[in-house]
């Protein structure tokens, strides 16, 4: 999960492949995601961008939800 929308960008928190977030939002090869942390007593939440490809169920047209 990067904090931009871009590969050099600074990774705010690491995604497994089974996790299931909400979609914010998408720009071209990017999209806006919220996750939750598991099995920590104080969960947080972390908002970050995320490959395109790397989401599933996410079509190239779609941009806005």
């Amino acid at each position: 999960l990067k904090d931009k929308p871009d590969e050099k960008a600074k990774t705010i928190a690491f995604v497994e492949a089974t996790v299931v977030g909400v979609l914010l939002e998408c720009q071209a090869k990017w999209c806006r995601v919220e996750m939750k942390s598991a099995g920590e007593a104080n969960k947080q939440k972390y908002k970050g961008w995320l490959p395109r490809q790397a989401i599933w169920g996410v079509y190239p047209h779609e941009n806005k939800l």
